[in-house]
């Protein structure tokens, strides 16, 4: 479950941190809530499915009942971190904020 956990965090990290990267260089730093909540959700997908199925695919069970199994899981969990990344985001901006703050007052 470790090696789950870790080869999906890099990969969905990654993933995200490219995503959010083409989308400001396309959208002239515009729209932050959207680049960051569509970069986040595509990258919790991808981690919620590698961590899924590195974890719980069974070896002694169909390939059809693994996949039935790991998308029943998959949808929810991937749902809740997607409605965890939305109420996050105003912590985005208040964080962006803060940076861009003048520091030597």
């Amino acid at each position: 479950m470790s090696v789950a956990s870790l080869i999906a965090f890099a990969s969905s990290a990654f993933l995200d941190i490219a995503i959010f990267a083409k989308l400001r260089a396309r959208m002239h730093k515009r729209a932050l809530w959207f680049r960051n909540n569509a970069s986040n959700f595509v990258s919790q997908f991808v981690d919620s499915a590698v961590f899924l199925t590195a974890a719980f695919f069974a070896l002694n069970v169909g390939f059809g009942e693994n996949i039935s199994f790991i998308v029943g899981l998959l949808i929810p969990y991937w749902l809740l971190r997607c409605g965890l990344s939305l109420l996050t985001t105003p912590i985005v901006y208040a964080g962006v904020r803060f940076l861009r703050t003048d520091k030597s007052r």
